[in-house]
């Protein structure tokens, strides 16, 4: 999970629902990846107070543990490309770090409120606004076997 938020974030979100939008798109996604049996997460983040608040602190997350790297965005980039599953934001970060993830059996989700025309044809598209039962996936990927995804925010 990447969340890139501080204060110019906070700034440009205040009193606007967008970011409650792009929330509900992470969540959407969050639970998609914990639905199968995924409750291991990694969080790279500029602002590890709201990271905290958003997911530790919320109880629909009790049981799922959330591990905050505290490294540079260099080798964060490096790290993204090599965990087997991403979800991507509308973040060039967020982009690469998938985009450059070899692993043969990868799964990548992005959720449809972050500017759609940048993901790769073979990426699984999730609708914010409809719950995961309702979900269909864009392009069918090989059965999930990690015990790790990435949630880039």
């Amino acid at each position: 999970i990447h969340i890139r938020m501080g204060p110019d974030y906070k700034t440009i979100y205040n009193g606007t629902t967008k970011l409650k939008e792009y929330e509900k798109g992470y969540f959407n996604c969050l639970n998609f990846m914990i639905n199968k049996g995924i409750n291991c997460f990694f969080v790279f983040t500029n602002d590890k107070d709201y990271c905290y608040q958003i997911l530790n602190n919320n109880p629909e997350y009790n049981g799922i543990e959330f591990i905050y790297s505290n490294e540079r965005d260099y080798v964060d980039i490096w790290m993204i490309s090599l965990i087997k599953n991403n979800i991507v934001s509308a973040s060039t970060l967020a982009w690469w770090g998938s985009y450059l993830n070899n692993n043969q059996d990868k799964n990548i989700i992005v959720p449809n409120n972050c500017r759609n025309d940048l993901h790769l044809p073979e990426w699984t598209v999730l609708d914010y606004n409809e719950p995961i039962i309702n979900q269909r996936r864009i392009k069918m990927g090989r059965p999930y076997d990690a015990n790790f995804l990435y949630l880039y925010w």
